[in-house]
């Protein structure tokens, strides 16, 4: 088995997940934003389940000042202070990160990113076979390696990023990941309040690089610069290279490396489902425990534990005692795929047939359909056909001619379903679906329901694709 490490920066993923959602924030009945907690709880089930890491850490800063403030008293100085709501939600993550088995480190006097660093670095040397930096943060760059990755947990279904060295360079335009640093250092960071070297921006910088190669390399070459280029690095000298150190991600960070510590534990049930009620994760909640899992039998669970909890920590002590392992909470899922289901799928590709739909389709009073197109362009597309269905393991096809007139005829036989507004339509993404078929000159008449959208309110962060939904809510797979 390989040995790969992922190291969480915690506060960068708090406020990511925060901010993301700060138009429609995630609240509890009981008025509490769990948006932070929803987006970091969300990125750990991801990498757990999928990315099957042997260690794992979630790293966080502490409010005690670092050696960067002393060197510059202006360093995240003008940061507004933490809103209230994510504030209150901070000291929550450490307990899902427990419930998931999962080390939470943090040392006075350093930053998150150079505990990230240090531990890196150092797993690297140790022999580790990769080691994934998971932040948002574009500082971390000029830390990438062969063996060490940035990875950008996905954010509002768009998928994880993963950043090696030719994704370093060329996001940054350098011929080395360390030159990370050297950008920083003339460009600044206006989130860290590092002033950089006033009138140079990225471009300029990438070509001051290309050439030599270093901060201090083009300090010593001043005098070849040229106009206002050469008067801005020699009036502000100082400040590049003040800059260049803030920027700098420290990697001797005074922690220990104990890498037994940070492999990865399986999830605590007992803390699992108490906090998952707790902040009415129901989604999530299916997600790790089935569909069977409610909001109110886990707040009935917590009840039930809070008033047995010895008995249960006696329990848990004799299954270790005896040698049983913790029941894993994340399994690999077995998916049912097509050749596991009974199905009944037809294709109406006669008059008989097309009235025996239309005749269900009414009979069902709720219908969900599809139309399957040459492309995704509605006005250009050529529409081929048209799904639908009334009930789970069964469907219809309805084929359409290449022919436009035949096709319409076809489609006069539909109509009446779609103008009537007693039947119920349901659909995903159905914007797409509705000018698809009001290019064929057929109108849609409501109440129409939209799972696409519908998934969106309700579980903002995730994927919102069917392929996705079928795998969280039906344990089914394309």
């Amino acid at each position: 088995m390989s040995k790969t490490l992922y190291l969480l920066d915690g506060m960068a993923l708090a406020y990511r997940a925060h901010f993301a959602l700060i138009r429609s924030p995630i609240y509890t009945s009981k008025g509490f934003n769990s948006s932070a907690i929803f987006g970091f709880t969300g990125t750990l089930i991801e990498l757990i389940t999928k990315k099957k890491p042997s260690h794992l850490a979630v790293v966080f800063d502490t409010s005690a000042p670092t050696a960067r403030h002393i060197l510059h008293p202006e360093y995240k100085a003008h940061r507004e202070d933490m809103p209230e709501d994510l504030a209150a939600a901070m000291p929550h993550l450490s307990r899902v990160a427990e419930a998931f088995g999962i080390p939470v480190l943090k040392m006075d006097g350093y930053e998150a990113d150079d505990i990230i660093g240090t531990l890196s670095h150092r797993a690297e040397a140790d022999g580790f076979d990769e080691i994934f930096m998971v932040t948002p943060d574009k500082d971390f760059g000029q830390l990438v390696t062969d063996k060490i990755k940035m990875y950008r947990p996905s954010r509002q279904g768009d998928g994880a990023e993963i950043l090696g060295v030719d994704e370093i360079k060329e996001k940054w335009g350098i011929a080395r990941a360390e030159q990370v640093i050297d950008m920083l250092g003339l460009c600044g960071d206006v989130s860290d309040n590092i002033p950089g070297v006033p009138g140079i921006g990225p471009k300029t910088a990438a070509k001051l690089l290309a050439t030599y190669d270093t901060v201090q390399n083009i300090i010593d070459h001043v005098a070849e610069l040229k106009g206002k280029q050469k008067e801005r690095v020699r009036d502000h000298t100082v400040q590049a290279l003040l800059s260049k150190k803030l920027a700098t991600i420290q990697l001797d960070v005074p922690i220990q490396a104990n890498w037994e510590a940070l492999r990865l534990d399986p999830p605590n049930k007992d803390k699992l489902v108490p906090l998952f009620a707790e902040f009415e994760f129901r989604t999530l909640g299916k997600r790790i425990f089935g569909n069977d899992f409610t909001i109110q039998e886990a707040a009935t669970d917590l009840v039930l534990m809070s008033e047995d909890d010895e008995k249960a920590k006696v329990t848990s002590q004799a299954s270790t005692a005896s040698g049983e392992t913790q029941m894993d909470l994340l399994p690999d899922i077995a998916f049912k795929t097509f050749a596991d289901l009974k199905t009944d799928y037809r294709i109406a590709d006669s008059t008989e047939a097309l009235h025996q739909l239309v005749a269900a389709l009414r009979n069902a009073g709720t219908f969900a359909f599809d139309t399957e197109t040459t492309g995704l362009n509605p006005r250009s597309v050529q529409l081929v056909g048209i799904s639908f269905a009334t009930q789970a393991h069964s469907g219809w096809f309805v084929p359409l001619p290449s022919e436009r007139s035949e096709a319409a005829q076809v489609l006069d036989v539909l109509r009446p379903v779609f103008d009537d507004s007693t039947l119920t339509k349901v659909g995903h993404n159905l914007k797409f679906d509705l000018s698809i078929l009001a290019e064929q000159g057929m109108d849609v008449a409501g109440p129409c329901f939209d799972t696409m959208l519908a998934h969106a309110l309700i579980d903002p962060e995730q994927r919102h694709n069917l392929d996705a939904l079928s795998e969280d809510f039906l344990q089914y797979t394309t």
